[in-house]
């Protein structure tokens, strides 16, 4: 994907559409693209989370671990994005790849 690419999928997601095509390619500059297959881990539980992720394109399902099982918890698609800006963060959850919307 180009950067105009990006950056246009960029401007759909909050709160980045707040922002000047200046701001967002000093935000592009620190990022890295991914593409992650179905059922691949993302983000373990209890792990830190560097970073925020944005999704342009595609779903990322949410993972805890209830009574030993793992249980869907939420799901996010295209133009949503999760994490953390601090790098110590962890959470309780797991993030996997989505299905193909």
């Amino acid at each position: 994907m180009t950067d105009e690419q990006i950056l246009s999928l960029l401007k759909n997601i909050e709160p980045l559409s707040l922002l000047s095509k200046f701001e967002l390619q000093k935000i592009l500059s620190f990022c890295e693209e991914i593409q992650i297959t179905e059922n691949k881990s993302i983000l373990k539980m209890g792990k830190p989370w560097p970073g925020i992720y944005f999704i342009v394109q595609g779903q990322v399902i949410f993972i805890c671990e209830i009574s030993g099982k793992s249980v869907a918890y939420n799901k996010l698609s295209t133009n949503q994005s999760f994490g953390s800006l601090t790098s110590d963060a962890a959470s309780d959850f797991s993030v996997y790849g989505g299905a193909p919307l």
